[in-house]
């Protein structure tokens, strides 16, 4: 067997399915342009190019403020044990720098247009910080401190190199190498190349020898003109084509529950908790994709997009997932920002079995892949989706996942490194789920954003995804609605409550037993929100008179009341009057897209809507109005708009 006929068997189910896709693909359709990357003209305006798609997002980004800048930045810390050749060191990252243009690159926008410069590398130099005076207690809070700073520390774009650095001094034989570079210049296969490059360099200047590595074919610059050459005709337009059909009236959000609503301009502040998947269980996973015929990344894909569907009841599924984008050889050694971002739409309706969701996953991926060459800024912009600077577009959850194969190690000679990355505290998305195989299982990191979600909800989170998983490999054929979501722990704290002696309680209904409180403290404070307070002998007379109002209007036992309002004391008068009244609250969250509104608002069928005098003019294009009506008893349908500082001023129909 030669060496293509071994490297076509290694390749998964859905890359050999890939691989036949192409190879018919040319045999119908010549490709508009060739996709060998040239070197661009250098004879004119050398320094100056047009930016990639991925680095226009990325400078847009970084223009919306502190969080979302930094939540670009990469930083790495490397310890260094041994006898380090620090002149070495620096000649080396010097060399790295000199080699790839992008890290000696800055961006300006000139005449309406963005635009990169390259510039030499000058006189660039690596600061050492020397803490030998320090004792190791207070050494260690300042390593520390300084990498949190270096992480946290914004780019300047127009001005600064993209590659930070410094040398932390610990004692002769012992230093930390702190690294930030910015998202706009690297990838994660970037970080790879980097540290290959580093190793094979420091040997040789450390031995007083020449650098070993060849010169690079291109740079990125070159593939920043031949990317926005390239994407047009009908290459683009197949692209195109395929992914307007895929995403034809996605949803916009992902419904998920949250400990807090949804700021009104998307945050980036984050944190990043750590987990491992055991071994047994990763092996088991492995063995059903197997089995199976795809995959172990369309395995944790169709997982996901379980948990998200059993979280939101939601069963159009949307996840992110990126992908290295190198597919000319001249780019596997280049250091530059070529990833690539997919969304992996799925079908969950009809309460399949996990099985039968692995078979539409799979075709979802390999689709994915088929086109994937259609930059994800690209696509954002074709689809002229409605902007919304309360989330991220498309999809707020993404999945993140490396074979053993795509993680490298730095050696350097007669030296033992660590390496590891610095939690910069931010959070692209809702939350991204990082998965890196290893020997003792799927070494996993969940970064979510902390304006969102407490970390014990994620920890929870956590815990519901590890259970589902063991009763995915348990049970495949088992059908969505009942796989296993809860661990042990809470499946015991369940049991206990529902052990609980309730014989040792008066049973009184909750309106009676909030009547008999109010009665004890009516003076206590029963609400507070922000700097609002409500005693209960003020809470009981307001949520009293929303009672008797919407009996008014024929709300009884049954009867299906909706609150769309932002939390606040007016939400738990308006839940304590439509229990009083005899009816059934429906939350709706304000922040949905109109469509979840209407659908939420047809599929309930609520008798009355209450909300506040903010949110009516949203609210009215979902709904007809009509009068007051002067009846005691109110259709089923009507609805009506609740101002709840001055209660009610009109009632409208649904259409």
């Amino acid at each position: 067997m030669n060496d293509l006929s071994k490297r076509i068997a290694a390749l998964s189910p859905e890359q050999q399915a890939l691989l036949k896709q192409r190879l018919n693909q040319k045999k119908t359709i010549q490709q508009p342009h060739s996709w060998a990357i040239p070197k661009r003209d250098r004879s004119t305006e050398r320094d100056r190019c047009i930016v990639s798609f991925g680095q226009q997002r990325m400078w847009f980004q970084d223009q919306l403020g502190t969080q979302s800048a930094v939540s670009n930045n990469v930083s790495i810390a490397l310890k260094i044990s041994g006898n380090l050749d620090v002149n070495a060191l620096e000649r080396s990252l010097a060399e790295i720098i000199d080699r790839h243009e992008v890290l000696r690159t800055t961006f300006q926008t000139i005449a309406g247009e963005l635009i990169q410069i390259i510039h030499p590398i000058g006189n660039w130099y690596m600061p050492f910080i020397d803490l030998r005076s320090l004792n190791p207690s207070a050494r260690e809070l300042e390593i520390e401190r300084i990498a949190q700073a270096q992480a946290c520390q914004i780019f300047n774009l127009e001005t600064d190199v993209l590659l930070r650095s410094s040398l932390l001094i610990c004692d002769p034989a012992e230093h930390i190498l702190l690294l930030t570079l910015h998202h706009i210049s690297v990838d994660a296969w970037s970080i790879g190349v980097f540290f290959r490059e580093l190793s094979a360099i420091y040997a040789a200047f450390a031995g007083d020898k020449p650098s070993p590595l060849a010169a690079l074919p291109v740079q990125y610059a070159d593939f920043a003109i031949w990317q926005r050459q390239h994407l047009q005709g009908q290459m683009l337009a197949a692209d195109l084509t395929y992914w307007q059909q895929k995403l034809h009236q996605a949803p916009d959000l992902l419904p998920l529950p949250s400990d807090r609503s949804r700021p009104s301009v998307q945050s980036f502040t984050g944190k990043t908790l750590s987990f491992t998947i055991p071994k047994p269980l990763t092996d088991s996973i492995g063995a059903l994709s197997q089995q199976v015929g795809c995959t172990t990344f369309v395995t944790l894909l169709a997982a996901l997009q379980t948990l998200l569907f059993r979280y939101s009841g939601q069963e159009d599924i949307l996840v992110g997932a990126p992908i290295a984008n190198r597919q000319q050889p001249e780019l596997e050694n280049l250091i530059g920002c070529f990833i690539n971002t997919l969304v992996f739409r799925s079908d969950l309706s009809g309460n399949p079995s996990f099985r039968t969701l692995l078979d539409r996953v799979r075709e979802t991926v390999l689709g994915a892949l088929a086109h994937q060459t259609l930059p994800f800024e690209k696509l954002i912009e074709e689809l002229q989706l409605a902007r919304n600077l309360t989330y991220a577009p498309l999809f707020q959850v993404m999945l993140v996942f490396q074979n053993a194969f795509s993680i490298e190690n730095i050696e350097l000679p007669n030296l033992v490194v660590e390496h590891d990355r610095i939690d910069n505290h931010t959070s692209q998305f809702d939350f991204t789920i990082h998965l890196v195989e290893s020997e003792i299982g799927l070494i996993g990191k969940l970064e979510y954003n902390t304006d969102l979600f407490d970390e014990s909800t994620i920890e929870r989170l956590l815990a519901h995804f590890q259970t589902l998983l063991a009763g995915i490999v348990t049970n495949p054929d088992c059908c969505l609605a009942d796989l296993p979501l809860l661990p042990l722990s809470e499946l015991q704290q369940l049991q206990a409550w529902n052990h609980s002696a309730v014989n040792d309680f008066p049973v009184l209904a909750i309106d009676r037993a909030f009547a008999l409180h109010v009665a004890r403290t009516p003076d206590a404070v029963a609400v507070i929100c922000g700097d609002e307070r409500l005693t209960y002998r003020e809470l009981n007379r307001r949520s009293n008179q929303l009672a008797h109002y919407l009996q008014n209007l024929g709300v009884k036992s049954e009867s299906l009341v909706g609150i769309c309002v932002d939390r606040s004391i007016e939400t738990i008068v308006g839940l304590w009057g439509i229990i009083k009244a005899g009816g059934a609250y429906v939350p709706i969250d304000p922040n949905y897209p109109a469509e979840r509104l209407e659908f939420i608002l047809a599929d309930a069928q609520v008798s009355v809507l209450l909300t506040k005098q903010s949110l009516v003019q949203r609210l009215k294009p979902l709904l007809v109005v009509q009068s007051p009506p002067t009846r005691t008893n109110i259709d089923s349908r009507m609805v009506l708009l609740l101002t709840v500082r001055s209660f009610w001023r009109e009632v409208v129909k649904l259409g």
